[in-house]
């Protein structure tokens, strides 16, 4: 997911594909795509329908279960308290990188 929300298709390898993990699969019928690099702690993001692709490295997939439900959690990562937050956490951890445990450590909404 690039900036202005852009999604990047990449074809890889059937040998990868097929060593996607049990655990990491999900029957939601959408996610919110959030790229792993923010811009000064703005996500990228990216509403999708569950069509069976898998994603790779780089990517968390967060379940929704509707489209308005996908809609408002990405409003929500977004949202400048949400910025400042995942800012202060890179800036905690001297990293651009968000990690799967930062992003448990960030605030849930409603």
């Amino acid at each position: 997911v690039h900036r202005g929300n852009k999604i990047q298709w990449v074809k890889v390898k059937k040998e990868l594909v097929e060593k996607t993990k049990v655990a990491m699969l999900s029957d939601a019928p959408y996610f919110v795509l959030v790229a792993e690099n923010p811009s000064k702690g703005l996500f990228n993001t990216a509403i999708v329908e569950n069509d069976g692709t898998k994603w790779g490295s780089g990517i968390f997939a967060l379940d929704a279960g509707s489209k308005q439900e996908a809609q408002k959690l990405e409003k929500w990562l977004v949202s400048e308290e949400m910025q400042k937050e995942v800012a202060k956490l890179l800036a905690l951890k001297n990293v651009y990188t968000f990690s799967g445990p930062m992003m448990e450590k960030l605030p849930w909404h409603e």
